[in-house]
């Protein structure tokens, strides 16, 4: 199969520009991604230089923002309908507080039919019939502050169109957005909420169940035993 690249214009915006478009267009889909100095956007350690967005009537044109954004474009952005590939990246790497509908994101949906598939844009894109411009160098080394938006804006612009089509392929199959994207969203929430404070183990329960499962496992190796199975076999293994 020969893959098409997939077209997108992509514009070095105003804030002012982009920020009008969400008022005009609130309520309709807007598909955002960040070019950022690393990974670690949770904690702010990392944040994003740069802002693509492009709106799903129409796919065809990203707008390109580069940091510092304005608390005025953060609040319209957390109360818009937000697409993304790994939305929750995005979300903590502009430091937003949602306050409309939970994000949709691309890559939760790709993992709710298939665990195992690889889940990157990259390996994405050629599935669909699009070929995909790799990642810079300097993107991958965090050192994205060296980099010119001439540099930064056309692959930030094509990760959001191929976004934009896997978003509308999945519409058509799965239906409308729906309740379960509200899940989604959740549950990702509640992940995080216990990667940034821990998780409190009830030693003493936990203690019980161990007592309770190592009579399990002699139980079951005799029984393994009594059917002839290998008595080396690593029953332990997962």
């Amino acid at each position: 199969m020969k893959l098409q690249p997939c077209p997108v214009e992509w514009l070095d915006s105003h804030e002012l520009q982009v920020r009008a478009l969400l008022k005009r267009r609130r309520g309709q889909p807007v598909i955002i991604d960040t070019e950022t100095d690393g990974l670690l956007v949770r904690d702010g350690q990392h944040k994003a230089h740069y802002l693509g967005v492009l709106f799903i009537s129409d796919p065809g044109t990203c707008f390109i923002l580069k940091a510092p954004f304005s608390d005025e474009l953060r609040g319209l952005l957390a109360d818009s309908l937000l697409v993304g590939q790994n939305a929750r990246f995005d979300v903590h790497a502009l430091g937003l507080t949602l306050t409309g509908a939970a994000p949709y994101d691309t890559m939760v949906r790709i993992y709710g039919h298939n665990t195992t598939t690889l889940k990157s844009l990259d390996d994405i894109a050629p599935r669909m019939g699009f070929s995909k411009i790799p990642t810079p160098a300097l993107i991958k080394q965090g050192r994205i502050a060296e980099m010119s938006t001439a540099e930064v804006a056309p692959y930030l612009a094509d990760d959001c169109a191929v976004t934009a089509r896997l978003f509308a392929q999945q519409v058509k199959y799965n239906g409308p957005v729906s309740d379960l994207n509200l899940l989604d969203f959740d549950t990702e929430r509640a992940v995080a909420n216990m990667e940034r404070r821990g998780v409190r183990l009830l030693t003493e329960d936990l203690a019980a169940l161990g007592v309770e499962v190592a009579a399990q496992i002699v139980e079951t190796k005799e029984k393994l035993q009594s059917l002839g199975v290998d008595s080396n076999l690593n029953i332990n293994s997962p």
